[in-house]
């Protein structure tokens, strides 16, 4: 299959009406208002980041767009355009570019995110190179604004993504998975939705002072807003918003599930901090958004994790996937 027919069957599952990437230009203008913007690009590759076995190519390219989408949601924007660069096998099946723009399709639905340009090329396996752009509207939020005394914040459930990557890694067998009671740890490994909602409440309100997502593990987002911010972190172990599901496979295979909960990532969560005095604010927008939003810790003067387990405490070092290890 030619680079023409890809991009056509591409463009016509994406686009009704006049189609602005088949035939098109080689890039796409925008007219952009005065503002601040927030552009951002992540990659995605075959038998890295997903596996065939236990992954569509629906489905691997939904999440390519939701995973990238979560980097502009931790920034408090609304996610608006992406390019995408694919890396295909050569003689790859039509069937399989079809999947490919089924799932595009359902993160633009999914997200109100349109594709505006894009290429292909010759690889071992498929791959996605996703770039991102999105619209500030209210204060940008970054993580280098904390400050000593702010508490410290988590969306949802920890380790569910984990989980279902350790389940699916496993026993393959999707059905077999559901049936035994893990459907929603499989469903945040697979669909993880960003968290564009509260990222976009938090700027709104000028309530954060900073902001990451969670697609490292937990241990290594707060060493990233401790040395951003310059300020260090207390954790109360208690408070962690621990799925039921990390509880149940940390007892299976004897581990402890505070230490599987702070290396648990791809949740695609958000952990972020503001003042106490914000506390009311943000029990608003959890209850209006229908999301968990729990405080797990402080920020203190001085630099470090800490963790508190009981009358103990101890610091600890980041801990998770790191590609280069």
């Amino acid at each position: 299959m030619d680079e023409e027919r890809i991009i056509e069957i591409i463009a016509e599952r994406l686009y009704r009406g006049e189609n602005p990437l088949y035939p098109g230009d080689d890039a796409f203008a925008i007219d952009i208002d005065k503002g601040e913007y927030v552009f951002t690009c992540d990659q995605f590759i075959e038998s890295v980041h997903f596996k065939k076995e236990y992954f569509t190519y629906r489905e691997m390219a939904a999440r390519s767009i939701y995973a990238t989408v979560s980097d502009i949601s931790a920034m408090g924007a609304r996610p608006l355009y992406y390019a995408i660069c694919l890396g295909l096998p050569e003689n790859i099946n039509e069937n399989i570019i079809i999947e490919i723009a089924d799932g595009l399709c359902e993160a633009n639905d999914m997200l109100g995110i349109n594709l505006i340009a894009g290429d292909t090329t010759k690889s071992h396996s498929v791959s996605f190179s996703v770039f991102c752009y999105g619209a500030c509207e209210g204060r940008p939020l970054t993580r280098s604004g904390a400050r000593p005394g702010d508490t410290v914040y988590i969306t949802g459930l920890i380790g569910l993504s984990d989980v279902g990557l350790r389940v699916l890694s496993s026993f393959p067998d999707r059905k077999k998975a559901v049936e035994d009671g893990w459907e929603m740890a499989l469903e945040r490994h697979i669909s993880p939705m960003p968290r564009v909602d509260v990222g976009l409440a938090l700027s709104h309100n000028e309530i954060a002072t900073s902001c990451i997502d969670t697609s490292d593990s937990i241990s290594i987002c707060l060493n990233h807003l401790s040395m951003s911010s310059k300020v260090g972190i207390e954790i109360d172990a208690s408070s962690l918003p621990i799925s039921d599901e990390l509880v149940r496979y940390s007892s299976i295979i004897k581990n402890d599930v505070v230490e599987m909960a702070l290396s648990a990532g791809e949740d695609y969560e958000l952990i972020f901090t503001a003042p106490s005095k914000a506390k009311d604010e943000i029990e608003s927008i959890a209850s209006n958004l229908n999301v968990h939003i729990t405080p797990v810790g402080i920020m203190f003067e001085g630099d470090g994790i800490y963790i508190k387990i009981g009358s103990k405490r101890k610091r600890i070092k980041p801990m998770g996937y790191s590609h280069f290890e």
